[in-house]
């Protein structure tokens, strides 16, 4: 009886060519997913002034609008520290920062004195004036 063995190099190759191509991502799924997502920051809080508030820090984050927080706040009606933490949202969520926000160097200084402030009031504490 002859037995034949079949080897590895002596297998058919049945791929296609098309098998090697890359898919096409989907650009207007990618751009629906990412509007869903900014639409859905907008709306956290129901309140039109709220929004109002969002849509214009959004504008200045993406440089359509230039105004500031404190013009932003007299707008919606809210404070500029309330306008400011939006910004933040915005850039801890999406990664885009507004013209108008603090640069990272700056936070970090802004730090470094807010702790030098609270030491040297604890310190101040504890000495009999």
């Amino acid at each position: 009886m002859i037995t034949h063995t079949i080897r590895e190099q002596d297998a058919v190759d049945m791929t296609h060519p098309a098998d090697h191509i890359e898919p096409r991502r989907n650009e207007r799924s990618d751009l629906a997913d990412a509007l869903v997502q900014i639409v859905c920051w907008t709306l956290k809080n129901k309140k039109p002034t709220h929004i109002g508030a969002r849509v214009l820090v959004l504008s200045n984050a993406l440089n359509i609008d230039s105004a500031s927080f404190a013009s932003i706040g007299r707008e919606a009606g809210l404070t500029r520290e309330a306008v400011r933490l939006m910004a933040r949202e915005l850039e801890d969520e999406f990664g885009l920062r507004p013209n108008n926000s603090r640069s990272d160097a700056t936070r970090r200084r802004c730090r470094q004195a807010r702790v030098r402030v609270a030491i040297s009031a604890t310190n101040s504490e504890g000495d009999p004036a």
